[in-house]
């Protein structure tokens, strides 16, 4: 599995637009490289709303995630690493962190990203076999229902990225933006939502 880093893809975008000429806009996309930051918040149906703060700490055959999930006195935070396999072919999500601090490493799991399987099912209109959890819940089908776009902030702008919309047979749902090289969530609905509302690019970036 290869995960060139994005911001390769998007040179590659405007070198071919300067081929081609005036009228190519190269579109928006989020630079995953270490040091990013992706910014959501948690709502529990307007009754609580709080931050879950996720750094990029490596991004290429393995994915590794700091994680706060920022709401005292409960609050958890650690770090996540998703080997090759669990991005090549996991289909379970971890969606539901335990108070104070927690490092895991997921073989079969994801997080914040979805595997690439997952998300080829989902390109692909497919159903696919998926657990958004919790850890006891059974495994569910997702369907692809649809092509959307999402409102992302990256500084004073405020960005449109697509997204493919899976829903399960139990009524969860993700968002996930059609980027094959980098899958991530950026919507999440399990009885509650997760939605990004900013993107902080990594030291450097653009």
């Amino acid at each position: 599995m290869l995960r060139p880093v994005v911001l390769s893809a998007l040179v590659s975008t405007v070198a071919l637009c300067l081929l081609v000429g005036a009228g190519c806009t190269p579109q928006p996309t989020l630079d995953l490289r270490p040091g990013a930051r992706l910014l959501y918040e948690v709502d529990y149906l307007g009754l609580d709303r709080y931050p879950f703060i996720v750094t990029v700490v490596q991004n290429d055959s393995v994915v590794a995630l700091d994680y706060l999930l920022d709401h005292p006195p409960s609050s958890s935070q650690g770090r996540i690493t998703m080997t090759p396999s669990a991005l090549d072919d996991g289909f379970r999500q971890m969606n539901f962190y335990a108070d104070g601090r927690h490092d895991y490493t997921f073989e079969d799991s994801t997080t914040v990203w979805v595997s690439d399987a997952v998300y080829e099912a989902m390109a692909a209109g497919r159903p696919v076999m998926v657990n958004l959890g919790p850890s006891t819940a059974p495994d569910d089908t997702m369907r692809t229902t649809g092509r959307e776009m999402i409102s992302v902030r990256i500084g004073d702008e405020t960005v449109e990225l697509p997204v493919l919309v899976g829903r399960t047979d139990d009524g969860k749902g993700i968002w996930v933006w059609d980027n094959p090289e980098n899958p991530v969530i950026l919507k999440l609905y399990q009885r509650w939502y997760l939605t990004i509302r900013a993107f902080e690019p990594p030291p450097g970036g653009e």
